[in-house]
């Protein structure tokens, strides 16, 4: 009788390893429905199996049912199956829930048992980042990189998260270490393109652009480096080349693929093509050699190299553009790459030059900034605006508390009527860009500056823009703001 129950012992444990080497087989393969029946047939006979509570746990993950997959990997872990792989598994699920202190507890577990787990070490590195502990990315950044040998996507996530960061040193040093050993990856071309947008000189980025070219670039990276290209020969006043840019980027259109770069890049392609065809018909025949410098987001394009008349001066603008930057990225309270981008192109300015400081347009869209935050969150729209407000112009004034500037705010201009966002956020939009203005005008004028009320120029019937103004859905024509000119106010009330 013994004898018997040794062998059919023996017998189902041999045939949960057979069932489980092909589950796990078949999960190898992205097969989870499959290995799914499996799975439960060896918790059948063994209902304490851990490893296949740990695959039965990666199938719930596999269809998004992270909290069934927390649980199933938390009861694999509590019987045994206690390794590096699944503490580190458990971590990603903790941090699909959001659970971001557990996920960093359970990807220094991970790290503990195997030293040279990189992708533990990368997304600790990027749990901590998201919780805005930056020392501690950078050290798990620092212990991720002692390992000897990564992957090529490994070494790309490196160089993105520096550059996420605001390190953009560290950020060219991954990019330069991974271009050497993988000289044709465009993932790292492209952050490094733009780690070099937002810390050098526009000739250096044009010079950096001119080599990548070179390289055999698949469609999209083609089209977005030329679009950088592009901008920076209109920041320059290099019309002609810019035209050029333009025309060959017209290959590419169709089949550029619309995720959410892309179509950010083709926005501003499209409006540096409209600002061209106004610059061929409304020719500037004036000169002026005292400069007036733009910083902002792509606003500040609209008048490059245009002779403006403001207060009864003459200037030649200039633009330091800050991609993609909003007034949310510079009150956060902690290091991120827009600020960065913002600081060093306030150093760049000379002292004591005029300064009009262009934000807060892309915080008044429909899809992104306060709008969104507002139908999340549970707080009342004046009072989040006016806080976010508030934090951009104290953070913008102390920065340039050393320069001498004299500040102008630009407003945000009314929006116009947008016929895929529905009635009832459009209402909502309306009033984010009236607070926002009156919230900024405000605290500009309190803060000593002045305001061009850009709002009151292009408001019309029932909030929104008649489009007399506009050269898109989201900008204007240059030198509108010239019009806005006795809307200044100079001095506080």
């Amino acid at each position: 009788m013994t004898i018997k129950k040794k062998k059919t012992s023996k017998m189902k444990k041999k045939k949960i390893q057979n069932l489980l080497k092909q589950a796990v087989s078949l999960q190898d393969q992205k097969d989870f429905v499959n290995s799914e029946p499996l799975l439960q047939e060896i918790l059948s006979m063994d209902p304490k199996h851990a490893g296949a509570y740990h695959c039965m746990a990666l199938v719930a993950k596999e269809f998004n049912e992270f909290k069934t997959a927390c649980s199933l990997m938390l009861t694999s872990i509590q019987l045994g199956y206690n390794n590096a792989e699944s503490h580190y598994n458990y971590a990603v699920i903790l941090g699909e829930l959001k659970l971001h202190d557990l996920a960093i507890e359970s990807y220094q577990h991970a790290v503990a048992i195997d030293k040279n787990m990189g992708l533990a070490w990368y997304n600790l590195a990027y749990t901590y980042f998201k919780k805005h502990q930056y020392k501690q990315a950078k050290d798990a950044l620092k212990k991720l990189l002692m390992i000897p040998h990564h992957s090529e996507k490994t070494y790309s996530n490196i160089a993105q998260l520096y550059l996420d960061m605001g390190e953009l040193d560290e950020s060219n040093k991954i990019c330069s270490l991974t271009l050497d050993l993988y000289p044709e990856n465009q993932e790292v071309l492209w952050t490094s393109l733009n780690a070099i947008q937002r810390q050098h000189t526009i000739q250096v980025e044009l010079n950096t652009i001119s080599r990548y070219l070179k390289k055999n670039l698949t469609l999209n990276y083609s089209m977005r480096i030329t679009i950088y290209k592009a901008i920076a020969e209109w920041q320059m006043g290099k019309f002609k080349a810019c035209q050029q840019s333009i025309d060959v980027s017209k290959q590419w259109l169709d089949g550029f693929e619309p995720n959410l770069v892309n179509l950010s890049l083709l926005s501003y392609r499209n409006f540096i093509q409209e600002l061209l065809i106004y610059r061929q018909n409304n020719p500037s025949i004036q000169t002026c050699h005292k400069n007036i410098y733009m910083v902002g987001d792509s606003h500040s394009l609209s008048n490059t190299h245009q002779v403006l008349s403001l207060n009864q001066q003459h200037y030649l603008a200039q633009t330091r553009l800050c991609i993609g930057c909003k007034t949310f990225h510079l009150t956060d309270g902690h290091p991120n790459t827009f600020k960065k981008s913002f600081n060093d192109a306030i150093e760049s300015i000379p002292d004591s030059s005029p300064v009009i400081l262009m934000f807060g347009e892309i915080d008044c869209r429909a899809t992104e900034g306060v709008l969104p935050a507002f139908l999340k969150g549970d707080k009342g729209l004046s009072v989040m605006i006016q806080e976010q407000v508030e934090a951009y112009v104290t953070y913008a004034l102390k920065q340039i508390s050393k320069k001498n500037f004299d500040v102008y705010f630009y407003g945000v201009p009314a929006p116009r009527l947008l016929l895929d966002v529905s009635d009832e956020n459009m209402e909502i939009l309306k009033n984010i860009v009236y607070i926002f203005n009156q919230y900024l005008q405000h605290y500009a004028l309190q803060g000593g500056c002045k305001f061009i009320n850009i709002y009151q120029l292009t408001v019309g019937e029932h909030g929104l823009s008649d489009g007399r103004y506009h050269i898109d859905d989201f900008h204007l024509l240059p030198k509108c703001i010239e019009a806005a000119d006795l809307l200044f106010i100079s001095k506080p009330e």
